[in-house]
């Protein structure tokens, strides 16, 4: 038998892979690298957007901090008026049109605090950003720095950054120390500012002027007031020079940072210069005295003079320079578009959009050089890409009312708050409904004048505080509210008047005109007893004889009413006499890059120790 024996045959290798399998592979690998690449941009982007929330939540929590620490430091006893000489400083809330007078989240286009400039709506982001706080802090434990600028011959070929009636000069600057200060913070386009002022401070060099051409020791009683806010001291002009303020100086209003001392009311010839003293009063911030008149709500944004704008020097033009203690510089606003609190934050042609500084006089082509640019730049801003800084006072007798389901408790400032109240005038005992708007509660923390558009019963007399309003009607034991109202017409810095608004109306808000701010001031008792006489324009309005000088305390019964300096006597009387037990205040950032969100509270009391 034969047999055959196969062997196995191998099949031939492939030599490489074809062309459609390597671009296969190709392919895959590309994509997956770029789907990583996706993944790590995608990654990193969050990591990213996480790093500047973090970034800016920690500045936010500074800001909170710094805050926190001056309120718990504040001088004055919040009780006004206080007694002149006493030592205890000031605190002066001065709360603006946004919130009480223009409720943002009510307001049509027209009338919006912020515009959306992609789609043209309101920008529902940005809040209460007009107001401010100013008041006067002791620090226990450590001193606050500030620095003293001296004034020195330039160097040779140095151009001066000053010129006055002895020369051209430079500056040298020197650390100076106090335990006292006079703090401002506003908001001034998105940038919130803490402005410093020490009071009285230690290391000022007696010989503030070095230059060969000074002759004499030239102290801070004759020192140039243009310019003189290199300096972080707290000063006032007089018709002898500047001098130093002390906390007792700080007592009356016209001795503090950015308060005019001279304005006039209106006539030909003036009937009078001097009272009252607030930066906002007036918005003819010339160097000559202004004629006082209403002035529209978009201006109060501009807060106070920035220390770059009162540091600032004209080496050429002197008459430009901001006077320490005398009038603000502000020019004619003309708009550059609406406010965008994201695009357009300074939303005037006279500002450095970039910076918010004023760079022009007047509209038009930039002054060479320009005005208010000073050396001082960015070293008060505390906190960018602010929202709202919204002040709030503590009011004990601000009522808390029901919606009208029952169940949503509504608190002033709440969108609801006040048509509910104007909805249902007399409903403290409404038995038909008692649900219907009832007041739960008394104790709010809320906006200066924040029943302004619920309407008057009445105008006021110009002697009398605001009216009480028709749409609220007291219940028997019900506490009355301490800051409903525009303020003691006395003290003549009151708020808007009372306008009865249509809530179902969203364009239907008080004119620009008279849209004003009201304050709340610690105030001093010296108007009573300085020999001028505060209240003339009120005595010529309401018929009483206008060449008394302080009635309130001379002894007689001026006014006929039987008794002998009562309180209708007095000439003035600060805008909220009652006591301030607590404050609060909100800051709203927003972060650009993850477009979001962050806000803190800062709550102080005033309760005396």
């Amino acid at each position: 038998m034969k047999m055959v024996c196969h062997s196995a045959s191998r099949p031939a290798g492939r030599p490489a892979y074809t062309l459609v399998e390597i671009l296969t592979a190709i392919t895959l690998t590309l994509m997956m690298m770029g789907a990583v690449v996706v993944l790590l941009g995608s990654v990193g982007e969050t990591v990213n957007q996480s790093r500047e929330l973090v970034e800016t939540t920690d500045r936010l929590r500074a800001a909170q901090l710094r805050l926190q620490r001056d309120l718990g430091n504040v001088t004055a006893t919040m009780l006004p008026p206080r007694p002149a000489g006493g030592s205890e400083g000031y605190l002066e809330y001065t709360e603006g049109p946004i919130g009480p007078v223009i409720i943002p989240e009510l307001t049509d286009a027209a009338n919006a605090v912020a515009i959306n400039s992609d789609t043209g709506d309101i920008d529902t982001t940005v809040g209460d950003i007009d107001d401010m706080l100013m008041f006067t802090v002791r620090s226990e434990d450590r001193p606050f720095l500030g620095r003293v600028a001296i004034k020195v011959d330039p160097g040779p070929g140095q151009p001066p950054v000053g010129i006055d009636s002895r020369g051209p000069y430079a500056l040298r600057f020197e650390t100076i120390q106090s335990y006292e200060a006079e703090v401002a913070w506003f908001v001034r386009g998105r940038t919130l500012y803490r402005r410093m002022l020490l009071v009285l401070p230690a290391g000022v060099p007696v010989d503030m002027d070095q230059r060969s051409a000074a002759s004499g020791i030239q102290t801070i009683l004759n020192m140039d007031p243009r310019g003189f806010y290199n300096s972080d001291i707290s000063v006032r002009l007089t018709q002898v020079g500047l001098i130093a303020n002390t906390l007792a100086d700080l007592t009356n209003p016209e001795n503090r940072y950015a308060h005019r001392t001279l304005h006039r009311y209106g006539g030909n010839p003036p009937i009078r210069t001097g009272f009252p003293y607030h930066p906002h009063f007036t918005w003819d911030w010339t160097r000559n005295p202004p004629t006082l008149q209403p002035t529209a709500w978009s201006t109060y944004r501009l807060g106070l003079p920035t220390a770059r704008e009162t540091s600032y020097t004209n080496p050429t033009t002197p008459a430009q320079d901001w006077l320490a203690g005398g009038p603000l510089p502000q020019p004619t606003l003309t708009a550059r578009g609406r406010f965008d609190a994201w695009l357009n934050p300074h939303p005037w042609q006279e500002m450095d959009p970039d910076t918010g500084t004023l760079k022009v006089a007047s509209a038009g082509p930039a002054q060479p050089p320009p005005p208010y640019l000073g050396r001082r730049i960015g070293e008060d801003v505390i906190l960018s890409n602010v929202v709202g800084f919204d002040v709030k006072a503590w009011d004990p007798g601000a009522p808390v009312v029901m919606d009208d389901t029952g169940t949503v408790a509504l608190l002033p400032g709440d969108p609801g708050y006040l048509p509910a109240l104007a909805a249902n005038p007399s409903n403290a005992t409404d038995q038909n409904n008692p649900l219907r708007y009832k007041r739960v509660s008394y104790g709010a923390y809320v906006d200066l004048n924040y029943m302004c558009l619920l309407g008057p019963e009445n105008r006021p007399g110009p002697r009398g505080i605001s009216p009480r309003y028709r749409q609220w009607i007291l219940a028997t034991g019900e506490p009355e509210p301490h800051f409903y109202h525009a303020g003691d017409q006395r003290s003549q810095l009151p708020g808007t008047p009372p306008y009865a608004k249509n809530f179902s109306d969203p364009t239907d808000w008080p004119p620009p005109a008279f849209r004003r701010a009201a304050v709340y001031d610690t105030w001093s008792t010296h108007y009573e007893n300085n020999g001028i006489n505060e209240d003339r324009v009120l005595d010529m309005a309401s018929g009483q004889p206008p060449d008394l000088i302080d009635e309130g305390t001379n002894g007689f019964d001026d006014n006929g009413d039987g008794v002998v300096d009562d309180v209708e006597e007095l000439e003035t009387q600060p805008p909220y006499p009652v006591p301030l037990r607590g404050i609060q205040v909100k800051i709203r950032v927003f972060e650009p890059t993850s477009r979001q969100v962050r806000e803190v509270t800062i709550v102080q009391d005033f309760l005396p120790k």
